[in-house]
C-alpha cells in the first residue's frame, strides 16, 4: 500500500475519534448548534472508513477510484478544519468567559447561589449572540452534501468492506490513563500489535538497547494520540514516511528517518519542531496548537526546500512565519501556504524578504491583529489563488496589485477594509472568480479600472457602505462574466454606467433596499437564463423592453414598490420556472397571461394582486407545481376557469378567506401532492368532496374548520380520503 493511502486510513479513523470527544459534543449543545450534523459527518465517513483498504488497492488499475480517495484526502482535511476550529473556539471562549465571570463575580460580590445564577444567564446570553454558529452549520452541511455524494460513488466504483483491519471498530475509544494505551496507535492488525508490543517492553528510563530498527523495518505511517506520558518514540523507523503526533506534551524528539514526506503534529511540544533533523524529503507539514511557538525555527525553513504544503492553525503565540534575516525564500517548492486562527499574526517578514517563489494557494484566515498582507505579494507569480477571511484588523491590499496569474479571490469578514484600489488587478490575466463578503467598511471597489477578461464569477455580499459596483462589469465586449452576484449591499443605488456582458448567464440582486433600478440593457443579455430581483425594496418597474427571451427562470421577491412585471413575459418561451412573493404593490399580471412553458409558478403574497379569474392559468397547459398563498378576499377557485390539467403537486397556503376549493380538483388526473396550510375558514375540499384517484399525498395544516372533518374516526370526509397512501393532518 503506497504511503500517503495509508495515511489516509488513519487519518480518517482520527478524525472520527475527533468527532466525538465530549468536548466538541458540549460545545455543540452550548451553542445550540444542530448535533444531527456531527452524526451525519461521522455516519458518512464510517460508510468510506469501510472500503478505504479496497480503495487504497484498487487505485493502481482504476483511475476513477484515485480520484475518488483525492476527495476522500480533500474532505477529511475540511473536516478536520472544523474540528480544529471548534477546539480553537473552545479554548478562546473559556478563557474570555472566566474574564467576564471574574469581572462580575467581583463587582457584586457574589455568593455561590449568585454565582451559580450568574453562569446560567451567561450561557444563554453567549448561545443568543454565537457568530460561530451559522457559519459552522452552513460548513458542515457542505461537507455532508460532498460526502453523501462520495459515499454513493463507492457502490458505483464497487468498492467493498472487511478489506484489512476495519478500523472503524476502534471508534469511540477514550483514552486512559496508562502510558500507553491501544487507542494511541491506529494502523493495520499486524503493525498494531508489534508497535504495542515495543511501547509496552520499554523501561521506564528508556533502554535504548532494545530499540533498534529493525524492529519495525516496513512501518509506513504511525499515528500516535493522547499518549500524554510518551517521551520517546523508537530511535529509527526507516520506512516511515507519514508521522502524525497528537497531544503528546511530554515527547521532546522524533526518531531517525529516512524519507519522511508528511508530518502533523497538534497539541504538543514546541521543542519537537527544533529537534527536526534530517526532514528534507518532507513535502507536508501541518501544525496545530503548538504553544509557545513564535516563528518556524531558522533549521526548518532551511532543510525543507521539498515541502509543498504548510498549515499553521491556532498558534496562538505566533508572531511571523520566520525571523527578519530568513525569510520564507528557502521554502522554493512551497505551494499551499495555510496559517488560520494565529491571534498574535501581525504581518509577514521585512519588504525585503522574498515569499516562496512557487507559492499558488494562501489563505489566511482568523489573524485578529494582521495589519497588512506580504509587500513580495504582486511578485508571487505563480499564485493562483488567495483567501483572507477574518481578519478584522486588515486596512488596505499591495499598492503594486496582485500576481499576474491569479485565477480565484476571497475576501471574506475584513471589517477595517475601505477600498480595493484600482491598481489591484491592473496586472492581471487570469482571474475567474472574485468574492468580497462582509467587509462592512468598503466604500469603494475597483471604480475605475478594466476587470480581467477572464473573470466569470463576481459575489459581492453584505458590504453595507458599498455605494457602486465595479464600472469594469459594465463592459459589454470586453468581459466573458456568466455569473453576478450581489447581496444585502444596502447603500447601492444603481448600477455603474455601460452594459453588462451578453455572456451573462445568471444575474442575482438581493436585499439591496435603495437599488432603484436595473441596468437598462438587461433585454440584450442573449445569454440570461436565471434572474432574481428580491428585497430590493424601492425597486418600481422593470426596464423598457422586457427581458431577454432566453430566460429559464424568474424570481421576483419582497419588491415592496414594484407594479408590474417584465413587457411581454408572455412571450418567453422558454421560461420553465416564475416566483412571485411579497410584492405589496403589485396589481395585476400580465393581460396576455403568463408563458405557457411555464413547469413551476409560485404566487405568494401579493395582497393586490387582481382576481383569480384574470390569471388564465387554464393555459398553462405544460405546468406542473403550482403554489398559490397570501391572496385575500378569494373565496373558492372558480370553476369556470380550471386549473391547469398538468399539474402534479399544488400548494394553498395562508388564504384567509377561502371557504372551498374548486370542484374542478378532481379533474386533475395528474394531481399526486395537495398541501393546504393556513386556510382558516376553509371547510370544504370540493361540493362533493371528490379528489383525484392519482393522489397520493395530502397535507393539511391549520386549518381549524377542515380538519375535524377529516379526522380518521369522526370526520364525515375520511371516507373520501381514505384511500390516500399518506395523510397528514396538524391542527
Amino acid at each position: 500500500m503506497p504511503l500517503n493511502r495509508a495515511f489516509e486510513t488513519a487519518s480518517v479513523t482520527l478524525l472520527l475519534n475527533k468527532l466525538v470527544t465530549q468536548d466538541v459534543l458540549d460545545y455543540l449543545m452550548k451553542w445550540n448548534i444542530d448535533k444531527s450534523l456531527l452524526q451525519k459527518l461521522k455516519l458518512e465517513f464510517l460508510h468510506i472508513n469501510a472500503v478505504l483498504n479496497h480503495a487504497e488497492e484498487k487505485q493502481f488499475s482504476d483511475p476513477d477510484v484515485k480520484d475518488w480517495l483525492e476527495e476522500v484526502k480533500g474532505l477529511t482535511y475540511d473536516a478536520e478544519d472544523i474540528v480544529d476550529e471548534i477546539a480553537t473556539n473552545i479554548l478562546e471562549s473559556r478563557h474570555s468567559t472566566n474574564k467576564v465571570r471574574n469581572f462580575v463575580y467581583d463587582s457584586v460580590n457574589a455568593s455561590e447561589s449568585v454565582k451559580e445564577g450568574i453562569d446560567f444567564k451567561m450561557k444563554d446570553i453567549a448561545a443568543a449572540i454565537n457568530p460561530f454558529k451559522q457559519r459552522l452549520e452552513s460548513r458542515m452541511n457542505g461537507i455532508v452534501g460532498r460526502l453523501e455524494t462520495v459515499v454513493k460513488q463507492k457502490d458505483i466504483l464497487n468498492l467493498k468492506e472487511d478489506f484489512g483491519v476495519k478500523l472503524s471498530q476502534i471508534i469511540g475509544r477514550t483514552p486512559t490513563t496508562p502510558m500507553f494505551d491501544e487507542s494511541c496507535v491506529f494502523g493495520r492488525e499486524s503493525d498494531k500489535k508489534e508497535i504495542m508490543k515495543l511501547l509496552e517492553s520499554r523501561p521506564g528510563t528508556g533502554d535504548k538497547d532494545n530499540l533498534e530498527y529493525e524492529e519495525l523495518p516496513c512501518l509506513r505511517s504511525l499515528i500516535t494520540t493522547g499518549c500524554s506520558k510518551l517521551n520517546q518514540l523508537p530511535i529509527a523507523i526507516p520506512s516511515l514516511q507519514a508521522l502524525e503526533i497528537d497531544n503528546c506534551s511530554e515527547l521532546l524528539s522524533f526518531p531517525r528517518l529516512i524519507n519522511p514526506q508528511r508530518l502533523e503534529l497538534s497539541d504538543s511540544n514546541a521543542e519537537l519542531l527544533w529537534s527536526m533533523v534530517g526532514f528534507i524529503s518532507l513535502t507536508s507539514l501541518h501544525i496545530r496548537r503548538i504553544e509557545l511557538l513564535k516563528s518556524l525555527p531558522e533549521g526548518i525553513i532551511k532543510q525543507l526546500g521539498n515541502l509543498v504544503d504548510l498549515k499553521i492553525v491556532a498558534c496562538a503565540d505566533l508572531e511571523g512565519l520566520s525571523d527578519e534575516q530568513l525569510g520564507l525564500e528557502h521554502l522554493a517548492s512551497l505551494q499551499h501556504l495555510t496559517i488560520s486562527h494565529c491571534h498574535k499574526l501581525v504581518s509577514f517578514p521585512d519588504e525585503e524578504i522574498k515569499l516562496p517563489p512557487n507559492l499558488k494557494l494562501l489563505d489566511l484566515s482568523h489573524c485578529a491583529i494582521l495589519k497588512t498582507l506580504p509587500y513580495e505579494l504582486p511578485k508571487v507569480k505563480y499564485l493562483q489563488e488567495l483567501t483572507i477571511d477574518w481578519c478584522p484588523k486588515l486596512e488596505s491590499f499591495p499598492e503594486q496589485g496582485l500576481p499576474s496569474m491569479l485565477q480565484r479571490l476571497v475576501i471574506r469578514n475584513c471589517a477595517a477594509l475601505k477600498t480595493l484600489p484600482n491598481t489591484l488587478l491592473q496586472n492581471n490575466t487570469a482571474l475567474e472568480y472574485l468574492e468580497i463578503y462582509k467587509c462592512s467598511s468598503l466604500a469603494s471597489l475597483l471604480e475605475q479600472c478594466d476587470l480581467p477578461t477572464t473573470l466569470k464569477h463576481v459575489k459581492i455580499y453584505h458590504c453595507r457602505n458599498l455605494a457602486s459596483l465595479p464600472s469594469g462589469i459594465m463592459s459589454r465586449d470586453k468581459l466573458n462574466l456568466e455569473h453576478l452576484e450581489i447581496d444585502s449591499c444596502l447603500s447601492l443605488i444603481s448600477f455603474p454606467a455601460g452594459e453588462l456582458p451578453t455572456t451573462l448567464k445568471s444575474l442575482e440582486i438581493t436585499d439591496c433596499s435603495k437599488l432603484q433600478s436595473l441596468p437598462a440593457s438587461l433585454v440584450n443579455l442573449v445569454n440570461l437564463e436565471h434572474l432574481n430581483t428580491s428585497g430590493c425594496t424601492t425597486l418600481e418597474c422593470f426596464p423598457k423592453g422586457g427581458l431577454p427571451t432566453n430566460l429559464r427562470s424568474l424570481k421576483i421577491s419582497e419588491c415592496e414598490k414594484l407594479k408590474s412585471l417584465p413587457e411581454r413575459i408572455d412571450r418567453h418561451k422558454f421560461l420553465r420556472e416564475l416566483e412571485i412573493a411579497y410584492c405589496l404593490s403589485l396589481e395585476c399580471l400580465p393581460r396576455q397571461g403568463l408563458p405557457k412553458s411555464l413547469l413551476f409558478l409560485t404566487i405568494t403574497d401579493c395582497e393586490k394582486l387582481s382576481r383569480i379569474q384574470e390569471w388564465k392559468l387554464h393555459k398553462l397547459t405544460s405546468l406542473e407545481t403550482l403554489k398559490i398563498g397570501g391572496i385575500p378576499g378569494l373565496v373558492s377557485f372558480p370553476d369556470e376557469y380550471p386549473l391547469p390539467y398538468s399539474i402534479t403537486n399544488f400548494s394553498v397556503t395562508d388564504m384567509p378567506d377561502l371557504e372551498s376549493l374548486s370542484e374542478g380538483l378532481k379533474s386533475l388526473k395528474s394531481l399526486e401532492s395537495l398541501l393546504i396550510k393556513g386556510c382558516r375558514k376553509l371547510h370544504s375540499l370540493a361540493d362533493k368532496g371528490i379528489l383525484p384517484s392519482t393522489l397520493a399525498s395530502l397535507v393539511i395544516r391549520q386549518c381549524p374548520l377542515l380538519i375535524p372533518r377529516c379526522d380518521q374516526e369522526k370526520g364525515d370526509l375520511w371516507s373520501k380520503l381514505e384511500s390516500i397512501p399518506s395523510i397528514e393532518l396538524t391542527a
